[in-house]
């Protein structure tokens, strides 16, 4: 099913402030907070992603490539979410290089 012109897409910094107000990022301050049964969800789903980047790898190794694409296609907010992450290291990096230097 193909998108019409008129749809909007979410842009990556709108997702990302998404994100943060739902807290989905929100770091633990303490570790007496951590929830086991939220973290062993997190684990079972991380574990998940793993085997989804062994397999896609074992496609791309076997050359199917329109399985491979159609997989990729269709994890676009993943790697929204992905783009957001690094350019928010990128800016933490970069302003504590500024705070570092010397005027």
């Amino acid at each position: 099913m193909q998108n019409s012109s008129s749809d909007t897409y979410i842009s990556a910094s709108t997702t990302q402030d998404s994100i943060l107000k739902d807290n989905f990022l929100a770091e633990n301050v303490s570790d007496e907070n951590i929830d086991p049964e939220l973290r062993q969800h997190c684990k079972s789903k991380i574990c998940a992603l793993q085997r989804l980047v062994e397999h896609l790898n074992d496609e791309l190794s076997a050359n199917n490539l329109r399985h491979v694409e159609g997989v990729v296609n269709n994890m676009k907010h993943t790697f929204t979410i992905i783009d957001d992450i690094e350019s928010s290291q990128c800016k933490r990096r970069r302003s504590e290089t500024l705070k570092k230097s010397k005027p």
